[in-house]
C-alpha cells in the first residue's frame, strides 16, 4: 500500500476534529454555553416580567362637567373584573362618587350618561352593565336622585387597563342640560340652602322676550329674597336658563329667544342690586312648546352654581376682538326699527358678557342718517336710533350706565348719499366697545 501524503493526512485531521469539536459545541458543548443561554433567557424574561407590572399605572378617576370637576382621584379608580360588570371601589373612590352624586343632586338640571366601555371580546351587553351597575350605586346613595337623570350607554374600546384579571375605570361621563320644566308655580332653589318659590311665574308672549308688567307682589318678593342670597353669598352664582319654541320669531339681540328672556329676567335682579357677574344666562329649545292663549308662563329655570375664581380666557378674546371696532347696525329710510346678522348677534352677546364682568367698561351708540331730508330732523332721528339700540340692549340685560349715546345724523357718512346703496350705508348706527 502506497503512504498517504503527508498534506492529505493532515487535512483529514484538521477535518475531523473539526467536526468533532462542532458536535462537541452543539450537543456535548451546550452542556455549559447551553445553560448560560438558558440563564439568559430566563433574566430576560424576569426583566420583562418586572418590567410589565412596573409598566401597569392605575389611571385615575376624573369625573367633570365640562371645566369643572365633579369627582377625582389619582391614586385608584373603578374596577372590574374581566367580562364581569360588578363595580369594585376603595373608599377613597366611593367617596368621590358620593360627590358625583350631590352634584346630580345640587343640579336636576342635569343629566348624566354613564357610558360603559368593554372590549370587543366582552361585548356590548357587559359595557352597559357597567354602567347600569354604577347607575344603581348612584340611586342607592340616599341623596333622592331620580332615576331618570341618570341614563346609561355603551362604548366599544381597542384595550382597558388590565391587572390581576381586572379592568380599571371602564367607564365615561357625559354630563347634558335638560329641558327645564314649565310650570305654573315658580321655585327658585339652592338645595337646601336656599328655597323660595309661589304659585305665580312670570308670563311671556309668544315670540317675545319681555315678561308682562307688572309682577305681583309676592312674584316679586321671591326675586327680592334671591337677590339678598346672592348678595350675602357671593361665592354662589345663578344660571338663568330660558326656553323657546321652534316655531318662534327671534325678536331680540341674541342669538335665540331663550337668551333673550333670560336676559329680561337677568334685569330684575341687578335692578336689585345683584352683581350682573353672578348671573349667567344660557338657552334650550324646546320642540313642540305649546302657547296657550299665545302666552308662555315660566320660561326660564333657576340653578345655582360656585362663583368661578377665575377670570376665563373669554374677556381677552373679546376685548382683542371688538375693542374700539364699531358693530354697525342698519335701518331702512325712516324707521328706527333694524335686523341682526347671526354675527352681529354674537357680537351682542360677548359685549354684554363682557359688560357684566367689566363694570368699569362701556360702549358708545351713535345714530347716523343720510342726508335726505332736514338736517335737525335727521339728528333726531339718528338719536332716536341710537336710543333704540340702548333700550334694546337694556332690555335684554345691560346696565343703562354702561351706555351712551349720541346723533351725527347726516354728518358723518361712510359713502355717497347719491345712491340707494350709498344712502342705505349711511342709515346706522355704530357700536363701539371702549
Amino acid at each position: 500500500m502506497k503512504s498517504i501524503p503527508f498534506w492529505v493526512f493532515a487535512f483529514l485531521v484538521v477535518w475531523i476534529g473539526g467536526t468533532i469539536l462542532g458536535q462537541l459545541t452543539c450537543c456535548g458543548g451546550i452542556f455549559g454555553a447551553g445553560k448560560a443561554s438558558t440563564t439568559v433567557a430566563a433574566s430576560a424574561g424576569g426583566a420583562a416580567a418586572a418590567a410589565g407590572v412596573a409598566a401597569f399605572k392605575t389611571p385615575a378617576l376624573l369625573v367633570a362637567d365640562g371645566a369643572a370637576t365633579v369627582g377625582a382621584y389619582a391614586k385608584d379608580n373603578l374596577r372590574f373584573g374581566v367580562g364581569k360588570s360588578q363595580p369594585m371601589m376603595s373608599n377613597a373612590v366611593k367617596a368621590e362618587y358620593q360627590k358625583v352624586g350631590q352634584y346630580l343632586k345640587d343640579n336636576p338640571n342635569k343629566n348624566l350618561t354613564l357610558v360603559g366601555e368593554h372590549t370587543k371580546t366582552e361585548g356590548k351587553s357587559v359595557g352597559i352593565a357597567r354602567g347600569e351597575s354604577l347607575k344603581k350605586h348612584l340611586l342607592g346613595l340616599g341623596l333622592g336622585i331620580p332615576a331618570a337623570q341618570i341614563l346609561v350607554n355603551a362604548k366599544q374600546v381597542g384595550s382597558l387597563p388590565t391587572k390581576d384579571k381586572e379592568v380599571y375605570g371602564a367607564m365615561g361621563y357625559n354630563f347634558t342640560e335638560k329641558a327645564p320644566s314649565i310650570v305654573k308655580e315658580i321655585n327658585i332653589r339652592d338645595g337646601a340652602k336656599f328655597n323660595k318659590g309661589t304659585n305665580d311665574n312670570l308670563v311671556f308672549t309668544e315670540s317675545g322676550y319681555e315678561y308682562k308688567k307688572p309682577i305681583s307682589k309676592k312674584l316679586e318678593g321671591v326675586f327680592q329674597n334671591t337677590a339678598t342670597y346672592l348678595k350675602s353669598n357671593p361665592g354662589r352664582s345663578i344660571k338663568l336658563t330660558g326656553f323657546y319654541g321652534d316655531k318662534e320669531k327671534n325678536t331680540g339681540i341674541f342669538a335665540d329667544l331663550g337668551l333673550a328672556r333670560a336676559g329680561n329676567v337677568k334685569n330684575i335682579l341687578t335692578g336689585m342690586g345683584v352683581p350682573a357677574n353672578q348671573i349667567e344666562t344660557n338657552s334650550i329649545k324646546e320642540s313642540g312648546l305649546s302657547f296657550p292663549n299665545k302666552e308662555l308662563v315660566g320660561g326660564v329655570n333657576y340653578t345655582f352654581f360656585d362663583t368661578p375664581k377665575k377670570a376665563d380666557g373669554r374677556l381677552a378674546e373679546i376685548e382683542g376682538r371688538l375693542k374700539g371696532k364699531p358693530i354697525m347696525l342698519y335701518f331702512e329710510t325712516g324707521k328706527n326699527t333694524l335686523s341682526l346678522t347671526s354675527q352681529q348677534r354674537k357680537d351682542f352677546a360677548d359685549l354684554m358678557y363682557y359688560l357684566d364682568r367689566k363694570p368699569n367698561a362701556s360702549i358708545s351708540s351713535t345714530g347716523h342718517t343720510d342726508s335726505k331730508g332736514n338736517r335737525n330732523g335727521n339728528v333726531r332721528l339718528g338719536q332716536k336710533r341710537a336710543d333704540f339700540v340702548k333700550n334694546y340692549l337694556q332690555k335684554n340685560g345691560a346696565s343703562t350706565k354702561q351706555i351712551s349715546t349720541a346723533s351725527k345724523g347726516p354728518d358723518t357718512p361712510i359713502s355717497t348719499n347719491d345712491t340707494d346703496a350709498g344712502r342705505a350705508k349711511n342709515r346706522r348706527v355704530e357700536v363701539i366697545l371702549k
